[in-house]
């Protein structure tokens, strides 16, 4: 059984600087909280609640980025910057 951890980790960007704090229970992000400098057309907390209760693999993680427009939620900050982010 994975153990219970608070992941927090910041990068900087092609569209700014990005810091992701995750709640990870037995290997499944619990809560995720997004900040940063980066521009967005639309609310990053749509992205933080689909992660929710999604394991913590970078597999899964892409199956969720693949259901949004990552580029409305994160301006010049890729798919690959958020993963980078998360582990």
């Amino acid at each position: 059984m994975a153990p219970d951890y608070n992941f927090k980790k910041g990068i900087r960007t092609n569209g700014g600087t990005l810091e992701m704090n995750l709640n990870v229970e037995q290997g499944i992000i619990k809560k995720v909280k997004i900040y940063g400098d980066f521009f967005n057309e639309k609310d990053t907390s749509e992205i933080e609640i689909a992660l929710e209760n999604t394991p913590h693999q970078e597999e899964k993680i892409r199956e969720v980025f693949n259901q949004y427009q990552i580029d409305k939620y994160f301006h010049a900050i890729s798919e690959n910057d958020l993963l980078s982010a998360m582990f």
